[in-house]
């Protein structure tokens, strides 16, 4: 996918009139200085669909995904629970808010307990609706 003609948010901290090519992660970051986008994506890619679908996003920020450092949980579901289905939930909700990624956070519970929480986070099953559970996070 490629989104055109948004003020987008770079590594510097600042914003930029700037079109971001993205899949599961952002791939290129083009800024613009007053160009013709829609000549340009003809002449770069032969034709709009070689880069995927195109969304103008003029007047719009574009901002990374967000990370979801502590979060117990959402929608009457809690990582305490060790239920791999609420967690599902949770990490879909987490998705539809610009959370991409997401660190579990768990009650003072019982090493045992904590665990089995942790284990069923590595064993449910994600699809592309949900925010992923941090690399490296889970209990060890």
């Amino acid at each position: 996918m490629k989104l055109i003609n948004g003020s987008v948010f770079l590594p510097d901290g600042k914003f930029s009139n700037a079109d971001v090519v993205c899949s599961e992660k952002i791939l290129d970051v083009t800024e613009r200085a007053g160009c013709d986008i829609r000549t340009d994506i003809q002449q770069e890619n032969g034709a709009d669909t070689d880069c995927g679908s195109v969304l103008d996003v003029s007047g719009k920020y574009v901002i990374p995904g967000l990370v979801d450092i502590h979060s117990h949980g959402a929608f009457g579901h809690d990582f305490s629970d060790a239920d791999p289905e609420g967690l599902k939930i949770i990490l879909k909700y987490e998705k539809s808010h610009g959370i991409t990624s997401y660190c579990p956070t768990s009650m003072t519970l019982p090493a045992e307990e904590l665990k089995e929480m942790y284990e069923g986070a590595e064993i449910c099953v994600i699809d592309s609706l949900c925010a992923s559970v941090g690399e490296g996070l889970l209990y060890h």
